[in-house]
């Protein structure tokens, strides 16, 4: 087997189950979750930060078909604390269904895909900002995954900055964190023509256990410069190779139409003081709710 769109063949065991290249220190660290998901009433929750362009969507691919359960076995053993059956993953799948861009998404794939299926939240900032802890968003996403812990799920939350996160989410909620960067090429003079036309390398991903990201969050000196260093045996560092596992033209589809319908959601800003505005229906009017400011605006 080989990965096609490389040339290269697959060799490692994780590589080879999943049919395409995928960094072994990552299965070894995640793949414990997947039976505990499915064998122990638990549910799984990994946070995936960076900037824009650096892969995560595509990386949130992969780490959700490595967890997702589609299909399993009845091993024949029974738990010992509970005398339930053990079961055994046989199969896994991840369609665009499993991807949500807005709360509403994801609170659908929550709960209606059948248990042990990967959920890919795919603008996580939206519903997790410690800025805004009190805005009504935050507090009904805090409430949905109070309640998804029962529909023993995989969740995989987006985010532009860990530090930017709700600390229940980023410190509590979560299993691990991976900081997905861009890196580039050391070119020099003897750099092939096409190294040179393609220096931005994606994929470069330093891993966070609980405790490594819990160190993290709650240092100020590196929040305060949004730092990701090494911490002792609580991190380390691979590389994920480029492989979308969903048709890349149907999730871009379906971004973009959640994208738009959230666009004719948005109210603009008040264009003097940046505050909030409101619709004055009897005189077909916005006003400002701070300011003097009233008038048309063009969406």
């Amino acid at each position: 087997m080989s990965d096609s769109k490389l040339g290269r063949p697959l060799s490692a065991p994780y590589s080879v189950e999943l049919g395409f290249s995928f960094p072994t220190r990552v299965g070894r660290n995640l793949e414990k979750y997947r039976h505990i998901v499915l064998n122990q009433d638990d549910d799984c929750c990994i946070v995936i930060d960076g900037d824009e362009g650096s892969g995560k969507s595509m990386i949130a691919q992969q780490i959700a078909y490595l967890l997702d359960v589609d299909s399993y076995e009845d091993t024949g053993l029974t738990q010992p604390d509970t005398g339930n059956p053990v079961y055994r993953p046989t199969g896994r799948s991840v369609t665009i269904e499993q991807i949500g861009f807005n709360k509403a998404q994801v609170f659908k794939a929550i709960r209606e895909l059948p248990a042990f299926k990967a959920i890919i939240y795919d603008e996580g900032a939206r519903s997790s900002d410690r800025r805004k802890s009190q805005d009504q968003e935050n507090i009904e996403f805090n409430q949905m995954m109070r309640e998804a812990r029962q529909y023993n799920k995989f969740i995989i939350i987006l985010h532009q900055s860990f530090y930017d996160m709700d600390m229940q989410m980023a410190v509590r909620r979560s299993i691990g964190l991976l900081n997905v960067r861009k890196k580039y090429k050391q070119l020099d003079a003897n750099s092939s023509e096409l190294d040179k036309l393609t220096p931005l390398v994606r994929g470069a991903v330093r891993v966070y256990t609980k405790n490594g990201k819990r160190d993290l969050y709650t240092n100020d000196s590196l929040r305060k410069k949004f730092l990701y260093p090494l911490i002792n045996n609580e991190s380390f560092d691979v590389n994920f190779r480029f492989h979308w596992v969903v048709d890349h033209e149907e999730y871009k589809k379906k971004k973009d139409e959640a994208t738009a319908e959230l666009q004719k959601k948005q109210i603009p800003a008040c264009p003097t003081c940046s505050c909030s505005i409101r619709w004055r229906k009897k005189d077909e009017i916005w006003y400002c709710t701070r300011c003097p400011w009233e008038g048309k605006i063009e969406f």
